[in-house]
């Protein structure tokens, strides 16, 4: 800590470093690691874990909507800006890369006439995620007096 070490030149350097490169072993990560794993994390939580809507008419309140026919999840895209958002590395994700995500998901866009107003949704495959169980509720004893 008290010695300064002499400099090797450029070429000794990159000799050095070259030779380390050729026994260097290639670890692959796991999908799920990383912003992307995280995205896809977020993307799910939106689509499973919130107050889903019961029907179509629902995607017009911001809450994506599953087609049991189709096995997919539409949604508009603005409520699930909202929901990135709140992810401090979500805030400045353009829109542009999110709906490439949702490609890369499986997904894409489709024009529904919903109540008869025409929107822009987007959907992604329920495949796309891994299936939630569903909880019941806990059975609640009677007290015998």
């Amino acid at each position: 800590l008290l010695r300064m070490l002499p400099t090797l030149r450029m070429q000794d350097w990159t000799r050095m470093v070259s030779r380390a490169m050729e026994s260097v072993v290639r670890i692959e990560t796991s999908p799920d690691v990383g912003v992307r794993g995280l995205l896809h994390d977020k993307v799910e939580e939106f689509l499973t874990n919130r107050q889903r809507g019961k029907r179509i008419e629902d995607i017009l309140s911001g809450r994506p909507w599953e087609d049991e026919e189709t096995r997919r999840y539409y949604f508009q895209l603005s409520p699930l800006m909202e929901h990135l958002r709140k992810e401090p590395l979500f805030k400045e994700l353009s829109r542009g890369s999110l709906t490439q995500r949702i490609k890369d998901m499986g997904g894409g866009e489709k024009f529904l006439n919903i109540g008869g107003k025409g929107r822009n949704c987007w959907w992604v495959p329920v495949a796309a995620f891994t299936p939630q169980p569903e909880v019941g509720s806990p059975e609640i004893e009677k007290e015998v007096m």
